[in-house]
């Protein structure tokens, strides 16, 4: 089996002020023993993290520690000692931060009503509203699916190409995309991964430690909303129902009900090849 080392929920707990600290917190499943399991944590954990240097990591066995531990590793400022003065450090981030609401898709993928009915196009302008007043456009808060996989890779380099990382942060996958790191593995369809975006800091007379963030959702099809059937969505497009009042006879009243489905891409593409994060062979 394997040895996977995940980060847990509840890692990095912080204090701040004359001596700021970090704790990363690990769980690590599948190590043969103590030192298996050690080595794993500190395989995993960052050299540096901001402006900390990784000082000390350990681990402790969950119930019998045949296959279960979990690992802690501080970080800490440098000591005097570990800088001069005229000496750099760099770090940086462009990692997606939200905040953006969008009314007009990208690109209009596609529009789905009940059989024998025509969906309206809106010309890829997003949750459209009817209502007294006529027609509105709502838009929607941009943000990756509240279900989607997420997911993180660390690489150590020699060199690193802000204005790549700055030009795919926000993109999704253009065909198929692979990555296949430390025994963990998966394969994706077009437009089934998001990249969030790249953080990461140059160590000392050492390379750069560079964390990569990325989130998935399966593309689906066959959706069904009410009488609207057949839906297909690529992971990361979105979908939005438009409705219309639609007389009922048990209540005598109006009601809403689905009367056409959409689906538009919201997020820009690129090609992750050029991350060089290594692929499924």
């Amino acid at each position: 089996m394997p040895t996977v080392v995940l980060e847990r929920f509840d890692s990095r707990a912080a204090a701040d002020g004359e001596a700021p600290q970090v704790t990363l917190r690990y769980v690590v499943h599948g190590a043969a023993d103590y030192d298996a399991a050690l080595s794993a944590v500190e395989a995993e954990a960052p050299l540096t993290l901001g402006a900390l240097l990784r000082r000390t990591w350990r681990v402790d066995p969950e119930g019998d520690g045949s296959q279960l531990w979990t690992g802690e590793v501080d970080y800490a400022q440098p000591s005097a000692a570990s800088y001069q003065t005229g000496d750099s450090s760099f770090e940086f981030d462009t990692t997606f931060a939200g905040g953006v609401r969008l009314y007009q898709a990208l690109e209009h993928v596609a529009d789905y009503a009940p059989a024998g009915k025509t969906a309206p196009n809106h010309q890829g302008a997003i949750n459209v509203v009817r209502d007294a007043s006529g027609l509105r456009v709502e838009g929607v808060d941009l943000a990756p699916p509240g279900d989607a996989l997420r997911f993180s890779v660390t690489r150590y380099q020699a060199a690193v190409n802000l204005s790549t990382l700055l030009a795919l942060s926000g993109c999704t996958n253009t065909g198929s995309w692979s990555v296949s790191v430390e025994g963990v593995s998966g394969t994706f369809g077009d437009r089934e991964v998001l990249f969030l975006g790249a953080s990461g800091s140059k160590r000392r007379c050492a390379d750069w430690s560079i964390r990569y963030g990325f989130c998935a959702s399966p593309s689906v099809s066959g959706l069904a909303i009410g009488a609207i059937t057949g839906i297909a969505k690529k992971g990361m497009d979105y979908l939005w129902v438009e409705y219309a009042d639609d007389p009922d006879d048990s209540s005598k009243s109006l009601v809403k009900k689905p009367l056409a489905a959409h689906v538009e891409r919201v997020w820009r593409t690129g090609d992750f090849s050029a991350l060089g994060i290594p692929g499924v062979p």
